[in-house]
Order: C-alpha cells, then structure tokens, then sequence
C-alpha cells in the first residue's frame, strides 16, 4: 500500500493523504484518506481501508478439453488444451489482468481437424466448418478476380488441402494505341474508361471511349484514324495543275497542288494550295486571267481597226485620214509581257492643238473626258492590288 499528500506538508496537523494500491489490488472496505489530527494521530486510522488482490472469476473447463491452472488472481494464467480429434479455437494461454478480466478469447474446443482457413484480402469466405471434409469457398469482391482454387477441403492431415488463393484487381491492360492517333489515360482496372484521339490531319472513325468490363475485356475496340481529305479543288479555267498525285487523286492533309496559267494568261490568287488538317484548303482557288495590254489610244487623224479586246495576241492596224501619212509602224501587237509592241505611230499634217487619245494603262481608268485638245487634263488611277507607274496626271 502507497500513500498520496492530498493537503498540507506530509505528517504537519491538517495535511490530508489517500491511501492507493499496487498493480493488482484493489482498496476495500474502510476509511481511503486519513487526516492528521492535533494530538497528532490519523484520523480514521483505527479502520483504514486494505488492498486486496483483484480476481478475474474462474475460467470454465471448455467442453472436450482441459484446463491447466487453478488460480484466479492477478497474474495468474490458465492454460487450455483440446482432445484428440478436436481443434482449439480461441486463446491458448489466458492471463488475469489488472482490469480484473482474462485476457484473449474465449477458448473453445470444436469437433474439426483443421485450424481456420486463412482470410484472403479483397474477399471473404464461405463455409464455417473445420471438421474432416468440411469444405469452404473463397470468394472475390467486385472488381477483384480469383487466382486460385476456390474451394478448400479439411483433410484428415489437420491441413486446408491446396494453397491460398489470392484476389487481384480486374485489370483489361493498357488498350494499345490507334495507328495516327493515342489512348488517354493511366487506370486500366474494372470500369475504368480511357479516351481515343487522332493526330492533327486524322479523323476518329469508331468509338471515342471505351470501358473495363467484368470479363476483363474493353467494351468497345480500337477505333481508326483515317486521313481528312480535302474536296476536289478544280481545274482553273485557261491553267494548269499539278499535285504529283497519281489516278484518281485523293487531296489528302498535308497535300499541294499547284497551278499554271497557259500562256496569254497571268495568274490572280496564289500558285500553291495546301489541304489543311480542318478538311479545307488553305487559300482559295486562283483564276486564270487573260493578259491585257490596255487601251493604246488613238494619235491624232489617225484611224486604229482590229480587235477591240487588247488582250494578248491582239494586232491593231493603223491608217491616217485622207491627206495625211502614217510614220511609224502600221501594226501593233499585245505581247506577252502586256505591253504593245513598237511605238504608236502618228499622221503628218496633224492639226494643232490636238494630242490624241492616250489611252488607258491594263487594269486602270481614266477620268478627264474624252477632249484630247490643248490644255485637257486626265487623271489616272490603278486597281485595288496594283500601284500607280508614271504621271497621274497629263
């Protein structure tokens, strides 16, 4: 027995302890706190409270068993064994405890000649018997598979016959990826789902997602990444094209085709096309335009028959008015380069004060009237796309 100050100095008049007890024991019936009094004796001394030893009760024999060990007290152990034929289920060896309860399991002796079977993670098991030919099955949980026997039989050696199966996760492995295109995802287990994209310039043909099944199988297979093809862009009209393609052209991504415009003909747009991963073509189609050497205009008392198209391979023929004679070429050609080949010819005798018609530069226009005489001003301007060479004014 121990002794705890409550109040005071210990031994001083009025100083207060507790009386305690070692591991074990228990205080009884009695005074548990003594005083000091005056004359200077413990108040409540002459009945104290005594430690006596915890007991945990007795422990039954189990049926069809022994027990070794009579004792009941703190820190005392019994032992149990089973007889022959039977198993022992519970705890071997139990122990009084300061909490003045046995320690382990209840211990019992069942009629069975084998141990329990050993738990499998991520499963359970069915059956409870232990006796010669009792049989238990071991079951998986949902989205687990069994490697393994699944049933076990108590054979006359004590021992489960086979092995431990194991649970292990449903697993469909990775799916592979599409030719041109990639499998997203990183889980490949029960229900899992994993995505399917193409590369730029393919389209997805099949399903875009697939999932983990019970049997371990994707739900959907592999889709196929098939190559975007652009639309037939068309011949030009008065051009050429050339894409290195052989019979019959697919305008696959990636494809050029590039255009020629025969001669007489100037191309408006761009020479290259390219088909694009979106399907369309990266500029639109050019045109072939014919060359054009513009109005050469008409020198005074002069007269200009011909083609009025002034495109190329046009021959304009000149001629004076009566009484006057033609310097210079009588016939002018549009050229290839757009312009009129020689230099505009002019009649002798012409009257003063008179210029003549100067005509109008390819893809420009003229403003001023249609007075050719002495101090006429015509203003000249170009096309959207084109600049302006030589006087704006005349």
């Amino acid at each position: 027995m121990t002794y705890r100050l409550l109040i005071g100095r210990l031994g001083e008049f009025g100083s207060t302890v507790m009386l305690e007890c070692s591991t074990g024991f228990y205080l009884g019936v009695g005074h548990r706190t003594l005083r000091c009094l005056a004359n200077g004796t413990w108040e409540g001394s002459d009945d104290p409270a005594l430690c006596k030893i915890i007991s945990c009760g007795e422990l039954p024999t189990p049926p069809f068993g022994t027990k070794l060990g009579t004792l009941t007290t703190f820190g005392a152990t019994a032992i149990f064994m089973c007889n022959h034929g039977y198993t022992l289920v519970g705890s071997h060896v139990r122990e009084c405890g300061a909490d003045g309860l046995w320690s382990g399991a209840e211990t019992k002796c069942l009629a069975g000649h084998c141990d329990s079977p050993d738990p499998i993670v991520n499963g359970h098991i069915s059956g409870d018997g232990s006796s010669y030919r009792d049989t238990v099955v071991y079951q998986c949980m949902l989205g687990y598979r069994l490697i393994g026997t699944s049933v076990r039989i108590c054979q006359q050696d004590h021992r489960w016959s086979g092995t431990t199966p194991v649970c292990v996760p449903i697993t469909c492995g990775h799916p592979g990826n599409p030719a041109n295109g990639r499998t997203n995802g990183s889980e490949f287990n029960l229900n899992d789902v994993v995505n399917f994209t193409c590369n730029k310039g393919y389209i997805l043909s099949g399903n875009a997602r697939a999932q983990c099944r019970l049997n371990g199988q994707w739900s959907n297979p592999l889709p196929v990444c098939k190559v975007v093809n652009c639309s037939d862009p068309g011949h030009v009209e008065n051009g050429v094209r050339q894409s290195g393609l052989h019979y019959p052209e697919i305008f696959s991504y990636g494809v050029t085709v590039v255009i020629h415009c025969k001669r007489g003909y100037y191309l408006l747009g761009s020479a290259i096309l390219t088909c694009q991963h979106n399907g369309l073509w990266d500029r639109p189609t050019p045109r072939c335009l014919a060359i054009s050497c513009g109005d050469p205009g008409v020198p005074p008392n002069a007269v200009v028959s011909g083609t009025h198209s002034w495109t190329y391979g046009s021959v304009l023929q000149y001629s004076c008015l009566p009484g006057e004679v033609l310097v210079g070429n009588s016939t002018r050609n549009c050229q290839e380069d757009g312009t009129w080949s020689g230099a505009p010819p002019y009649c002798t005798g012409a009257s003063p004060g008179l210029c003549g018609d100067p005509g109008i530069p390819p893809h420009g226009t003229r403003l001023g009237g249609e007075e050719f005489k002495t101090k006429s001003l015509l203003r000249f301007s170009c096309e959207a796309g084109y600049n302006l060479i030589g006087s704006a004014e005349r």
